[in-house]
């Protein structure tokens, strides 16, 4: 800790909107990602080596289907985590939070939000305060990617794959853990008679106060080196994580311009003593 004594931590970003209004997140969620595979075995049936004829689907239990209907038991009607006991743990937001939200509510705008993301609604009808106060402070279970079988998009083939799997991530508030998440997954799916199911964990990380929908490890600041942490930077860019994802040129000349102010801002400001 000596070695990285600071006044502060920053995580640079494009966060510039459309309308080239730049945001400042005080924190970000959690993650656990995961992959669950669902493969032909004694217990539950199905082929257990490698694909076989589609003809057997009539008498042999298909893999696809078993990992289908427990993905389907991880979530309600509204897609919102249903797996047993995981509200247990969700801390409800502050009256310090609900007092940022409700002023964040005032200039929030939430069909410049959908066209951004290329959207045509919201899955609730609500308020822009609960539509806010939901993104922020709720944890997610979403499937990222389903793979299976044959998937040419050419051509035909009549087969029962001996295996299926899911990518898996599961967005953590406070007081959520990725331990404790993880217990509960296995559990639920246990519950259900899909203990045969198996999971593989891929870079947790622990759990930081949300005020953003996205995950960065930032909980290292905060937990390890007692730094206080904020994330924004000048500049637009969007479509995270997509194919086209995108960073404005104009915006890139912002951020940088936006960098250099800060570093040269706190030189000036000097080291805080005491540290």
């Amino acid at each position: 800790r000596r070695e990285l004594r600071a006044d502060g931590a920053i995580a640079n970003d494009y966060s510039e909107d459309l309308r080239g209004v730049p945001t400042i997140y005080l924190g970000v969620k959690g993650c656990l990602y995961l992959t669950i595979w669902s493969r032909g075995n004694p217990q539950a049936g199905g082929p257990m080596d490698s694909e076989i004829h589609s003809s057997n689907a009539v008498w042999i239990g298909s893999p696809v289907w078993r990992l289908l209907q427990a993905l389907n038991t991880l979530v309600d009607r509204d897609q919102r985590p249903a797996i047993d006991g995981i509200w247990d743990d969700v801390v409800p937001p502050t009256k310090t939070d609900i007092a940022m939200v409700n002023a964040l509510a005032k200039r929030f705008d939430p069909d410049a939000w959908l066209k951004e993301e290329r959207t045509a609604k919201f899955k609730y009808d609500r308020p822009k305060d609960k539509l806010l106060r939901t993104y922020l402070f709720e944890p997610t279970v979403n499937i990222c990617g389903i793979y299976s079988g044959y998937i040419d998009h050419g051509g035909t083939k009549t087969v029962l794959p001996h295996e299926a799997y899911a990518k898996i991530d599961i967005r953590l508030v406070k007081d959520m853990t990725v331990d404790g998440t993880l217990r509960k997954l296995k559990a639920h799916l246990k519950q259900r008679g899909f203990g045969d199911l198996r999971i593989d964990v891929h870079g947790p990380y622990a759990e930081i106060w949300p005020s953003s929908g996205g995950t960065m490890p930032a909980f290292a600041f905060d937990e390890y080196l007692k730094l206080p942490w904020v994330s924004t930077g000048l500049g637009h860019g969007s479509r995270a994580h997509a194919p086209n994802e995108y960073a404005s040129i104009e915006g890139m000349k912002r951020f940088m311009a936006g960098e250099a102010s800060l570093v040269y801002a706190a030189a000036r400001r000097g080291p805080k003593r005491g540290r």
